[in-house]
């Protein structure tokens, strides 16, 4: 979704901007409900050493999941307890592969 940036600045640029350089990029698998995920899940944040804490949520929560009836599933994301920064983050839910991106 942001391929755009990167080839302006190498055509150009200073060609500062590389592919390479993407550390968090959301994967997207569309079942029904979609699976999605972006950065570490919870092994991979304790393996690192973070003081992990992880927020849960039910897609029956989600408003949007309730007005249209699709509330199987949930959200989860793994939080560095100390910088209170994302982690990453996991979805089973309806248009996870839309709102995967903004985490």
């Amino acid at each position: 979704m942001d391929d755009y940036r990167i080839v302006v600045n190498q055509l150009f640029g200073d060609k500062t901007r590389r592919i390479s350089d993407r550390k968090n990029v959301p994967s997207a698998l569309f079942l029904d409900p979609a699976y999605s995920r972006v950065g570490l899940n919870i092994k991979e944040s304790k393996a690192k050493g973070y003081n992990v804490l992880v927020a849960k949520m039910a897609s029956e929560a989600i408003p949007r999941a309730k007005q249209i009836g699709k509330t199987e599933g949930f959200i989860k994301v793994v939080i560095d307890k100390d910088s209170e920064k994302i982690l990453g983050a996991t979805m089973i839910c309806k248009d996870s592969s839309e709102m995967i991106h903004e985490l």
